[in-house]
């Protein structure tokens, strides 16, 4: 047999070694992540099982403050997400706040601001709070002084999962929120299987005690319960909203990029793997006009070295990120893991039309044919999407989009009807 010797190329070669590189530090991580997660995992139930005594003592005693008696309905949203990640489940956290309290309701938050969090090992620009015996403390303050109608755990991170262990330590319903595919993401980011089942089975765990769960999307919220990890009668989805007034085509437009050769192709989010940015990112080799990318992460500095022809702006948020919409011609989402895709939406409320493979929360926010294309060939569904680019329906379509309704929907979800009337001072 005549064996083939033929050399490999640098850019294969790189990418060989760097799967096997990333498969020896994620097989190598795994005893690591299992000693962890499990003592961070006990430490949680100890914390809970000592400080709750404590906080009934001190109770006792008159050291804690009392809930004051008021007509409205209390809702205390509890997430794990910190202001300073970009992303939407930090958008919804706000925009929850501030139609919650539209509605008439008093909103109480739990977030990392309140205390000592760190970064994530895989992640630097993720940061969860430290369990500790003050942390547990002040949620279990929090918890019982605001004794909300309404409870949301909004990400599966420590002050998510402590707040979990204390509410039904106390006997307390709550809801729960299931917007990130963790496990897919930690298999991705470690290359290890076997931590992205450990991290389903935790997921699973967290969500078992909602009474409802709730995810962003129709496609998402089928796809958990396929997958076992939220029971068929828990699963409540609800889409998220858009501000049609802050992302729209009236504005100014980006400066830089109009200066740039067309048509733009534009992705906006994270730069790193589990986005699936690759494909996104090669199409500067198969397409005409310039590839332009808002955005960083963990593969974001790799990526401005090996794609030349690649535009790389960094982070944008608020009005030059309305800016970078408006200028583009077709805004390009290459992600298979995203649940709901929040850009797709700020995207088609600013007239572009969407270039997408078919996969979860794409389904069920794009408009096949009308607000952009859907393919399993992302160069032709952007080609598609410029040939057949209707500016108009792409904002009708976005305006079905809304954070009032959403969080309408997110009060029906506690058999509750929203009250429309204001609130008095």
């Amino acid at each position: 047999m005549k064996m083939d010797m033929t050399p490999l190329d640098p850019e294969r070669l790189q990418m060989v070694e760097k799967t096997l590189l990333q498969s020896i530090v994620g097989y190598a991580f795994i005893p690591v992540y299992y000693v962890y997660s499990y003592l961070i995992f006990n430490s949680m139930y100890l914390l809970v099982w000592s400080m709750v005594p404590l906080w009934y003592l001190a109770n006792l005693c008159g050291f804690t403050a009392k809930r004051k008696c008021g007509k409205k309905k209390r809702v205390l949203l509890v997430s794990d997400v910190a202001e300073t990640q970009i992303c939407g489940v930090l958008r919804k956290y706000h925009q929850l706040q501030i139609h919650l309290a539209a509605q008439g309701f008093e909103v109480y938050t739990l977030d990392p601001e309140e205390f000592i969090s760190v970064p994530m090992p895989v992640d630097k620009n993720v940061r969860f709070v430290v369990p500790s015996p003050m942390a547990t403390y002040t949620i279990i303050s929090k918890i019982q002084e605001c004794d909300a109608d309404m409870t949301c755990l909004m990400v599966e991170g420590p002050l998510g999962t402590i707040s979990k262990l204390v509410l039904e330590l106390l006997g307390r319903p709550y809801n729960t929120m299931y917007c990130t595919q963790m496990d897919i993401y930690m298999t991705l980011m470690l290359g290890s299987k076997l931590v992205g089942n450990d991290m389903s089975k935790r997921l699973a765990w967290f969500h078992s005690g909602a009474e409802k769960v709730i995810s962003p999307s129709h496609s998402a919220s089928d796809l958990f319960v396929r997958k076992g990890t939220v029971r068929s009668e828990q699963a409540f989805p609800i889409l998220n909203g858009c501000d049609t007034k802050e992302f729209s085509m009236e504005g100014p437009r980006d400066d830089e990029m109009d200066a740039m050769k067309r048509p733009i192709w534009l992705y906006v989010g994270r730069v790193s793997f589990e986005k699936n940015v690759i494909p996104a990112l090669n199409l500067s080799n198969s397409l005409p006009g310039t590839v332009c990318v808002v955005g960083k992460g963990t593969y974001f500095e790799e990526a401005k070295r090996k794609y030349r022809d690649v535009k790389f702006l960094g982070w944008k948020e608020g009005s030059a990120l309305a800016a970078s919409y408006r200028t583009a011609d077709v805004f390009v989402f290459p992600s298979l893991t995203d649940t709901f895709g929040q850009v797709m939406v700020e995207a088609m409320a600013s007239g572009l039309p969407v270039a997408a493979y078919p996969a979860v929360g794409v389904i069920d926010v794009v408009k096949h044919g009308m607000t952009g294309a859907i393919s399993t060939d992302l160069a032709a569904a952007c080609i598609q999407a410029l040939q057949e680019k209707n500016a108009a329906q792409c904002v009708e379509h976005a305006k079905s989009f809304d954070w009032g309704k959403m969080t309408a929907e997110f009060v029906k979800s506690y058999e509750y009807e929203p009250d429309t009337t204001p609130a008095k001072e």
